[in-house]
């Protein structure tokens, strides 16, 4: 995988926003999703199988805003497998969902000192 999964550059512009206001959403996006994956894994261990396919919907469309297609692609591959089922398959997927959620938090982090 690449050591970048998010194009902050990009999503600025495409977004047209002030690197204020863009600021203030990753910032909510990271509190929010940060811990998407082991969020995911406990609401399908509650049995929230729907909710769990939600918030990786949720997050395979609000990284595609952003422009972070490995995260996008991941959160899809989470969606997949939680709605497939397959405990192998949600598993693998969680796990690399949670690299590239790793990744991005760090990228944010970076963005975000950099002001």
């Amino acid at each position: 995988m690449s050591a970048s999964v998010l194009n902050l550059e990009s999503a600025g512009r495409r977004l047209m926003l002030p690197d204020d206001f863009l600021a203030g959403l990753l910032a909510d996006f990271r509190d929010k999703y940060q811990t998407a994956a082991a969020d995911i894994h406990d609401l399908l261990d509650g049995g929230q199988a729907e909710e769990a396919g939600r918030l990786a919907h949720s997050l395979k469309g609000l990284a595609g805003t952003l422009g972070a297609e490995p995260l996008q692609d991941a959160a899809a591959r989470a969606e997949a497998a939680v709605a497939n089922g397959n405990p192998a398959g949600i598993e693998a997927a969680l796990a690399h969902l949670d690299e590239c959620l790793v990744l991005a938090v760090a990228e944010i982090e970076r963005f975000l000192a950099s002001r």
